[in-house]
């Protein structure tokens, strides 16, 4: 049995919000959108001849989890603290600090946020599974080209007929010119 080929590619998996996934999924000729809370799903469809722009906004998400993970680090950082003075070996307090930190670094290595908004002619859209700028650079940068590709097969019938008209317009229009009257015939 032949395989059937793939109609969609996968472009992001999102982090978790609140029981909630969402992803973006890459076809031939539009942009889908799914959002799962395991129950259910449902699907947005963006063709790529109707989408008009994306706007692409710092958020303030990195530092928010920052500062939980700093909170976190600080909060089980005493304890570890006093063992130490102490002379203790610090126990399950230094196994937090340890996962703190680490979220600590991957939180930062992940690189700025941002929020991502899709732009058609009837809607505005949260695009939630572009939540990081490296992300979402990479992923606009991979459907710009197939985006250009069909808005530019929409305008080209209006590029030729704009065209055909300002030529039309600039051609010389060539002087009707009316014959001279025929004198009336003389009798001598």
């Amino acid at each position: 049995m032949a395989k059937t080929p793939k109609l969609y590619t996968r472009l992001t998996r999102s982090p978790l919000n609140f029981g909630t996934y969402k992803s973006l999924w890459l076809a031939e000729d539009h942009l889908m959108q799914v959002d799962s809370s395991g129950y259910t799903e449902s699907y947005q469809r963006f063709q790529f001849s109707d989408i008009q722009g994306f706007f692409v906004m710092s958020s303030s998400r990195r530092a928010y989890w920052n500062l939980i993970w700093i909170l976190w680090a600080v909060i089980a950082g005493i304890p570890v603290l006093s063992s130490v003075v102490d002379a203790e070996m610090p126990g399950v307090s230094l196994v937090f600090l340890f996962i703190a930190t680490v979220f600590l670094i991957w939180n930062n290595a992940l690189g700025p946020s941002c929020r991502v908004y899709l732009v058609t002619k009837v809607q505005t859209l949260h695009l939630g599974a572009l939540a990081r700028r490296r992300k979402a650079n990479r992923v606009l940068g991979r459907i710009q080209p197939l985006i250009e590709s069909a808005q530019r097969s929409l305008t080209m019938p209006v590029a030729k007929a704009v065209e055909a008209a300002t030529t039309a317009v600039e051609a010389p229009v060539p002087e009707q010119t009316t014959p001279a009257p025929e004198a009336p015939p003389t009798v001598s």
